[in-house]
């Protein structure tokens, strides 16, 4: 009979003890599946936060990028201005280099007193500096152009080309243009 009651506590502690494994491994599996869950949601959290970054770094270097091509077609556009202004004036006897630098030193000053740019002066002054006149003219010019578009009577254009007439004395084709 103690052979019996041997074989039924070894029975009965195999199958507590396989109660009891398999209550651990449930408990085990449970966890795992916890911790692969949290750490698929942290990686896919750090894969978002990750890709977001490298959104906003495309994006800055995108705006930055923009911003060079900006400026440098700004560059662009004035050193043309300025060459023209050059250019025109080799060929005027009354501009010298220094007339050049003090006229674009003149449209940097009209640039800070009004809505224009100086790289958009430079190009009108050119034109003035072709048709012979003086640095003196070119500035009273200029001003005067400034102050009548301003008013908005006609636009800049047209107050170069016309006050340009009146300095070379032609008052009867000044009328017709106005």
């Amino acid at each position: 009979m103690s052979k019996n009651k041997v074989n039924i506590k070894i029975g009965a502690d195999v199958k507590e003890a396989k109660d009891g494994i398999n209550k651990i491994t449930e408990q085990l599996n449970k966890m795992s599946k916890q911790t692969k869950a949290s750490s698929i949601a942290k990686a896919s959290e750090a894969f978002n936060n990750y890709t977001k970054s490298l959104g906003y770094v495309t994006k800055a270097i995108k705006t930055v990028n923009a911003e060079l091509q900006k400026n440098a077609e700004a560059y662009k556009t004035q050193a043309t201005a300025e060459k023209q202004l050059e250019t025109a004036a080799k060929n005027n006897p009354y501009l010298n280099s220094q007339s050049v630098a003090q006229l674009k030193n003149y449209a940097s000053e009209l640039q800070s007193i009004s809505t224009m740019g100086d790289e958009q002066l430079l190009p009108f002054m050119a034109q003035l500096a072709a048709a012979g006149r003086t640095q003196t003219e070119i500035q009273e010019i200029m001003s005067a152009a400034l102050d009548v578009s301003a008013s908005g009577t006609m636009s800049f254009e047209s107050a170069v080309k016309n006050l340009n007439k009146t300095f070379s004395g032609l008052s009867g084709e000044l009328g017709e243009s106005v």
